[in-house]
């Protein structure tokens, strides 16, 4: 009986160090695919952002801030690649898993900002203004990303009359 409980707790340590361990890995592929992203190597950054991503949905699952960051970033490569379809098709995820968090995601405000830049891109004006709206009362009022945000409300606005 001894010998079981040692077994046991030895098994338990043992899988909480390979998640600990794996966890560090997904943080250092999220990291790495965010170099390789900022250095212009968007399909190698894209690449870690995705090995990432399902690291941190198995182990955190979905609803976790961590998964949906790494989804966030995964679809910022399609944006910036100009892929604005299928980048709109990933922050549609992003935007409803952030629906599920129990208390809003700290970089929600970058989110609807981002899904807003996708739907313009897109043709889709009336979701983009409904998500740079969403993001205006959540940026620092009168900062530059305040700005940004009304000048991009402003010329949705203007082109839908």
């Amino acid at each position: 009986m001894k010998r079981l409980i040692i077994f046991i707790v030895l098994s338990t340590l043992a899988g909480i160090a390979c998640q600990a361990q794996t966890v560090e890995q997904a943080d250092s592929l999220h990291q790495r695919g965010r170099e390789l992203v900022s250095k212009g190597r968007i399909a190698e950054g894209r690449e870690c952002t995705r090995q990432a991503m399902e690291i941190r949905k198995r182990l955190l699952g979905e609803v976790s801030e961590d998964y949906i960051t790494s989804l966030n970033n995964y679809a910022l490569t399609y944006s910036l690649e100009e892929n604005y379809a299928e980048a709109l098709k990933w922050q549609e995820i992003v935007m409803s898993l952030c629906e599920k968090l129990p208390s809003p995601h700290p970089n929600l405000a970058q989110y609807a900002t981002n899904m807003g830049g996708d739907c313009y891109f897109t043709g889709h004006l009336r979701e983009a203004a409904k998500y740079w709206e969403m993001a205006l009362p959540l940026v620092e009022k009168f900062s530059e990303r305040y700005e940004q945000l009304l000048s991009c409300l402003g010329g949705v606005y203007n082109e839908l009359g």
